[in-house]
């Protein structure tokens, strides 16, 4: 009997054939103490998407593919992701982002320790100037905390995000009504109302 993965990577797309060969190149040089998988969840691609992730299973072995085109929208394909990985734990990220060196082993190992976990966000590699002066650098130095929600507390962007699988189940998976974003934020305040502690892994770069 194969032993399950302590992670799953759970990398959603829908039509990013323009850069998630990037992804997939950072995701193949990871390494990690434990065993891992790759779960791709192609949110309805019409591109050449699959067939870019085709090209790395001789690369990531455990790369499998998931379909998540009955509906759109990142809530639908990470509950999708977080349903067919076999991971003892979750870790989600975007066809657009590339993972920083050690990234894998990062966060395998502040999953043992935390139920829920953000990466840190480095803007400046993937950035145009004009897009940081817009949005500034958030979660680079802890979680995301913006002016508009003052009162409220911080959360984790999901394509950062880390997560047990015992603490998804008792959270209770993604709301696939909230469109076309934030499904992160209210997750992790569901997260919090649940119990959990959010923790900041700076370790972990993406």
């Amino acid at each position: 009997m194969t032993e399950d993965p302590a992670l799953t990577v759970i990398l959603l797309t829908r039509n990013g054939a323009r850069t998630i060969g990037r992804q997939l190149e950072a995701l193949a040089n990871q390494t990690s103490s434990e065993p891992w998988e790759l779960l791709v969840v192609d949110n309805g691609s019409s591109d050449r998407t699959l067939e870019i992730v085709e090209e790395y299973r001789s690369r990531i072995p455990s790369l499998r593919v998931a379909d998540a085109s009955g509906d759109r929208g990142a809530a639908h394909a990470c509950n999708i992701g977080a349903r067919e990985a076999r991971g003892r734990a979750l870790a989600f990220c975007h066809d657009d982002d590339e993972v920083g060196a050690g990234w894998l082993e990062a966060m395998t190992s502040a999953l043992r320790e935390h139920d829920v976990v953000g990466a840190r966000l480095e803007v400046d590699k993937l950035n145009e100037p004009w897009t940081i002066a817009f949005r500034g650098r958030p979660q680079t130095d802890g979680l995301v905390s913006w002016d508009l929600l003052s009162g409220y507390p911080p959360y984790i962007f999901g394509a950062t995000l880390g997560v047990t699988r015992a603490a998804h189940e008792r959270i209770g998976g993604f709301d696939e009504t909230i469109l076309p974003s934030s499904e992160d934020m209210d997750y992790c305040w569901c997260a919090l109302a649940a119990g959990f502690d959010l923790h900041f892994a700076p370790e972990a770069v993406i």
